[in-house]
C-alpha cells in the first residue's frame, strides 16, 4: 500500500515524516508538498484511467504502471481495495480529504455578550454547563478549496471521504453528493452514494466523516 500525503505545508510534511518514521511506516508515505487541486488533476491524463461508473471497461496497460516502476527502490505491493459492483477501476482507491476549517476560532459554543471580562474560571464553568448548547452551523461555502478539491478528486477516484466540521448542515453535506454544475464530466455530472460518520473524543462529537461514493456498513 502506498499513501500520497499532500500538504501546502513543509513544516506539517516534516512533522508527518518523523510520525511515519516513529510507527515503521515511512516506507508507505509519500510526502508531496503543494496545491492539492493542481496535483490530484495532474493525476488525470490521456494515459491515466478516469473515473467512469457506467463502464466496466479495464484499463489500458499503458495507464497502469506498476509501484515498483515509479518507485524501484521501494519495491511496495499495492493493495486494491474493492471497488463498488458496477465500478471501474480508478487511479486511486480512496482519496481523504481535509480542507482547512479548524485553528483557534473553532470552539463550537458562541460565547454570550460581555464574555471577554470573564476569567479563566467563569469561562471553564460556562463551557462545562453549556455541554446541550445550540451551535452555529458551519456553511461550506466558506471553506476555501473544498468544491475544487472535491470536484478534482472526483475524476479520479470513486471513493472519498471528507473530513468537516461537526455542526455542519445535513443538507449542504447531501450537495456535496450531487451533479456538479461546473464539470459535465460522466462522474460529475450524477447522484452518488453518502454515508456520514461520527468522530467522538470523550462522549463529545468533533468532527464528521462525510463518505461519497460508498456506504458504510
Amino acid at each position: 500500500m502506498l499513501v500520497v500525503a499532500i500538504d501546502n505545508n513543509y513544516t506539517r510534511l516534516l512533522l508527518l515524516e518523523h510520525n511515519a518514521q516513529v510507527y515503521g511506516v515511512s516506507h508507505n508515505i509519500l510526502p508531496v508538498c503543494g496545491d492539492a487541486v493542481s496535483i490530484i488533476g495532474s493525476l488525470r491524463s490521456s494515459n491515466v484511467p478516469v473515473s467512469d461508473p457506467s463502464s466496466s471497461a479495464q484499463p489500458s496497460a499503458a495507464g497502469s504502471a506498476s509501484n515498483e516502476d515509479c518507485f524501484p527502490e521501494a519495491a511496495l505491493d499495492v493493495v486494491r481495495v474493492a471497488q463498488p459492483q458496477g465500478f471501474s477501476p480508478t487511479v486511486v482507491d480512496v482519496i481523504f480529504l481535509s480542507p482547512p476549517w479548524g485553528g483557534p476560532g473553532y470552539s463550537g459554543v458562541v460565547l454570550p455578550p460581555g464574555s471577554s471580562s470573564w476569567n479563566k474560571r467563569k469561562r471553564r464553568h460556562w463551557f462545562q454547563s453549556s455541554g446541550d448548547a445550540v451551535e452555529p452551523t458551519k456553511n461550506l461555502e466558506d471553506i476555501p478549496l473544498l468544491l475544487p478539491a472535491l470536484r478534482s478528486a472526483s475524476h479520479i477516484c470513486h471513493r472519498i471521504l471528507v473530513y468537516l466540521p461537526r455542526s455542519c448542515s445535513i443538507g449542504q453535506m447531501l450537495r456535496l453528493s450531487w451533479p456538479s454544475d461546473e464539470c459535465d464530466c460522466r462522474m460529475c455530472g450524477q447522484y452518488r452514494a453518502v454515508s456520514l460518520e461520527e468522530y467522538l473524543v470523550r462522549g463529545r462529537r468533533v468532527a464528521l466523516g462525510l463518505h461519497i461514493g460508498m456506504v458504510l456498513e
